[in-house]
């Protein structure tokens, strides 16, 4: 049985720094229009919903309690947005070839984040995990 939620929720790795500019850019870009959280401050976690899967990909908990992951997650919190465009650009994101493309960078993305976030000089993971 699927929870229903007053908003959107975007659940982002607190620990990761990539995540933490990720997330401030999502907030400006839908406008206050979802709520977004280190999956490390909720309790508890929405059904279906597992630590062990946040440590490898973010998550978009629709208001009816659907959970979408990784690249699909991010997607579908661009269409919580009031701008149009940026609604079209979550779409599309949806919409192969584009989403394998997504899937793929996602992937690299999130396995090298600790690195990647260093490199940026942002908070990196305090433990370098293997995706």
């Amino acid at each position: 049985m699927k929870q229903n939620f007053d908003e959107s929720l975007m659940l982002i790795d607190g620990d990761c720094g990539i995540c933490q500019e990720a997330g401030k850019i999502l907030a400006r870009i839908t406008q206050g229009r979802l709520r977004i959280e280190p999956w490390q401050s909720v309790t508890p976690l929405p059904p279906g919903v597992t630590a062990g899967q946040l440590d490898d990909a973010v998550a978009f908990v629709a208001k009816d309690g659907h959970v979408s992951w990784g690249a699909r997650a991010i997607s579908e919190a661009l269409g919580t947005s009031a701008s149009c465009v940026v609604v079209l650009a979550g779409k599309a994101l949806r919409t192969f070839p584009i989403s394998a493309a997504g899937d793929i960078a996602y992937r690299a993305i999130a396995r090298n984040r600790h690195r990647i976030s260093s490199a940026l000089g942002l908070v990196a993971c305090t433990v370098p995990r293997e995706i």
